[in-house]
């Protein structure tokens, strides 16, 4: 996670959520941003701050927030079947400045806000862990179409016939083009 002062230089997460700004806060969120896979094909034993350095940057990608929420409340609820980034609107919820969110979205899908920290969210990794990942399903075991989901690996990471060559070793199968890309 990237947490910046008003200097725009990091800070600890324990310092930046003991602000007196964040008092009457219960629950705090943050934006994501996607990171690259670095053109990397294969997994390596770094870790993933060493590994993937490069940022997505682009507002449709990183829409979605994931919550800090304070510790000791009884009323926290998170609802299944609709977001599990954020808890229900019985509790204070804060942009991370500090700024009381009041229209109530369950999925909490809204214009990103770099301004004072972000998570970073390593949805793609390698293209190697990336296969892993759709090899095991999607979240909740729904279903999806492979192919969309490789485009959805080249719509975050520089393609390169490298890359594409591992996905259809791994899947056996080639993956034909669609309107939104020539794979």
């Amino acid at each position: 996670m990237e947490i910046l002062n008003e200097s725009n230089t990091n800070i600890t997460l324990q310092k930046f959520l003991t602000q007196e700004v964040f008092d009457k806060c219960e629950t705090i969120l943050f934006n994501w941003v996607i990171f690259t896979d670095n053109n990397l094909i294969y997994y390596d034993n770094r870790t993933l701050i060493e590994r993937f350095t490069e940022p997505y940057f682009d507002d449709s990608a990183n829409i979605f927030v994931k919550s800090i929420v304070r510790g000791g409340l009884d009323k926290i609820i998170f609802y299944p079947n609709r977001s599990n980034h954020v808890p229900d609107k019985h509790v204070s919820i804060c942009d991370s400045l500090g700024r009381i969110i009041k229209r109530y979205n369950p999925f909490f899908v809204r214009p990103p806000k770099f301004n004072n920290g972000y998570i970073k969210h390593f949805s793609t990794k390698t293209a190697e862990e990336y296969a892993l990942k759709m090899k095991r399903g999607q979240n909740r075991n729904l279903p999806y179409n492979l192919t969309n989901r490789i485009e959805v690996f080249f719509d975050h990471n520089k393609f390169s016939k490298k890359k594409l060559k591992y996905f259809q070793k791994y899947f056996n199968r080639t993956f034909k083009p669609s309107k939104r890309r020539k794979l």
